[in-house]
């Protein structure tokens, strides 16, 4: 059974969040320097200001994610597309991303049982998993659903030096879904 691992923003959604907003309130709410304000750097296990900085990341996607505002998040892999992977085995969601935030869009577009498991910020915090680059969430999800080959799908450099962490094969969406599929099959084949 083979382990399809996909990053969720900018990956299968474009999230329109304000992330320079966002990292400028962190600024002044924690006074630091601008370069401190890295989401994965303020929620890292031992940062004493991530549950504060969760709570306000969750308000900002909770926003993006709203009844009036959902309509508008672009789809960048077709959920035919999702099927037929869906085909070659199963399926799953790493992100930095709330889970609530993901499966909010999932049921908006149809797709909740396309995905075996999601791992976001909460199921991070709840297990004290490091977010990517950390390698804990795609570990996490090899040990949680049964495979033979995993391969994990992000669009960022730390979705690559998470993947290469975990010794997983890794392939970079660069909104290019019919090249991503082809890619994937040619992996997992």
């Amino acid at each position: 059974m083979n382990l399809i691992i996909f990053d969720f923003d900018g990956t299968l959604f474009q999230l329109p969040i304000d992330w320079k907003g966002l990292k400028n309130v962190a600024s002044k709410i924690f006074n630091l320097p601008l370069s401190e304000t890295k989401s994965y750097r303020l929620t890292q296990k031992d940062n004493p200001n991530r549950k504060i900085f969760l709570e306000l990341q969750h308000s900002y996607e909770d926003e993006v994610v709203s009844e009036d505002r959902i309509e508008m998040i672009k789809q960048l892999i077709p959920s035919s597309m999702l099927s037929e992977l869906k085909k070659l085995g199963k399926m799953a969601i790493l992100t930095n991303n709330f889970e609530s935030t993901v499966h909010k869009l999932l049921k908006f577009h149809n797709m909740e049982n396309m995905f075996s498991l999601c791992v976001g910020r909460e199921t991070m915090t709840d297990k004290n998993l490091g977010q990517k680059p950390d390698p804990d969430g795609i570990i996490y999800i090899k040990n949680t659903i049964k495979h033979d080959d995993v391969v994990f799908i992000g669009d960022f450099q730390m979705d690559e030096d998470a993947a290469q962490a975990a010794d997983v094969k890794f392939i970079r969406f660069e909104n290019n879904p019919k090249d991503v599929i082809k890619q994937i099959k040619n992996l997992l084949s």
